[in-house]
């Protein structure tokens, strides 16, 4: 073969190999419902605040029957999108549509649930996130849990979790199908913690903003969403009682769920 393909192909392969190591693509998925005004708004902020130091790709996951976001119009929006995906579909509840659609994700490294009550007000947050990932889980294995500008409780609450890749293949889905509504990052947060799989920071990168205290106060889907909570909250007693699957724990994690079941008594008392 002539030396100067050789030496071609050579460097070809370097650079592939050297560019793919500062290459971090951050998944965003978003589901949404009944809320187009403020969906775009969110939107739209995430696009400002991205520092374009990183591939990114946003996983738009929308109900068929949502007549709000299911229109020539809002479809015609979209367009306007770069790195954008929407999928419509029927969700069953509040996490189903969290989950749904990674099928249809392109490869990525990190995924971050956001949702339209956390609003992004940091600054080049995907830089932020990437550096955090990479410093503390290169192997992609871990979960991020960032401030969210309100007391997260004794148990820390991971409120918008940014998970890397291999964690998430662990179980294949961003919030445990268990649930409808309630308590599904309750349990992320604890089976992160137990695996010593999560890093907590004291940085806001979003900040929460629950519908039922802002925006006019409470709509019909935050309502909606409320019905679950008492059936939510009994399945995730259960869970914990059986440490959620996990086996072969060490005195420290038993006691830690320990700690967990004694705050959910307090809460219910």
């Amino acid at each position: 073969m002539n030396k100067s393909y050789i030496l071609i192909f050579f460097l070809f392969c370097v650079g592939v190999v050297f560019g793919e190591q500062n290459k971090v693509e951050l998944l965003i998925k978003f589901p949404t419902r009944e809320r187009s005004e403020k969906f775009f708004q969110y939107l739209d902020q995430y696009y400002k605040l991205l520092s374009g130091k990183h591939t990114y790709y946003f996983l738009i996951t929308c109900d068929s029957n949502d007549a709000s976001m299911n229109n020539e119009k809002i479809k015609k929006r979209f367009e306007s999108y770069e790195n954008l995906k929407v999928i419509y579909g029927n969700s069953t509840c509040k996490i189903h549509a969290c989950n749904r659609d990674m099928e249809y994700a392109p490869s990525f490294d990190i995924v971050l649930i956001a949702s339209d009550d956390m609003w992004p007000n940091t600054q080049n947050y995907d830089e932020i996130i990437v550096e955090a990932m990479q410093k503390n889980f290169p192997d992609l294995d871990g979960v991020l849990n960032f401030a969210d500008g309100s007391s997260k409780g004794p148990c820390v609450l991971n409120t918008y979790p940014i998970i890397g890749r291999r964690f998430f293949d662990r179980y294949s889905y961003i919030y445990s199908p268990a649930y409808e509504s309630f308590f599904p990052d309750f349990e992320l947060s604890v089976v992160s913690r137990l695996l010593e799989k999560e890093l907590i920071l004291n940085i806001e990168l979003l900040k929460h903003k629950s519908p039922g205290l802002t925006w006019g106060g409470p709509d019909d889907l935050y309502m909606r969403n409320l019905h679950p909570y008492s059936n939510d909250a009994k399945i995730f007693a259960a869970r914990l009682a059986k440490a959620f699957g996990l086996e072969g724990l060490t005195k420290k994690q038993k006691r830690y769920l320990l700690f967990c079941e004694k705050k959910m008594k307090e809460a219910a008392s």
